[in-house]
């Protein structure tokens, strides 16, 4: 089997599943896609939800956190 490495993260190409696990894709890829796309056409974007905690995104204080392991 053959792995390849991406980012230090372990990727395994689809070819690798289909061979080795024998995966076959239950609907075409054309097929698929068309689903995909009459979906999101079907569903109206919604306005995003305000984050639940939005001093996880303050950069001063991520930023000030990293100073201190540097």
């Amino acid at each position: 089997m053959k792995i390849l490495i991406i980012g230090g993260t372990n990727f395994i190409g689809p070819s690798v599943v289909r061979q080795e696990l024998g995966y076959k894709e239950i609907v075409p890829l054309d097929e698929a896609l068309r689903q995909t796309i009459d979906w999101q056409r079907t569903h109206s974007l919604q306005e995003p939800q305000p984050f639940a905690v939005p001093w996880l995104l303050d950069y001063a204080i991520e930023d000030a956190i990293l100073s201190k392991f540097r």
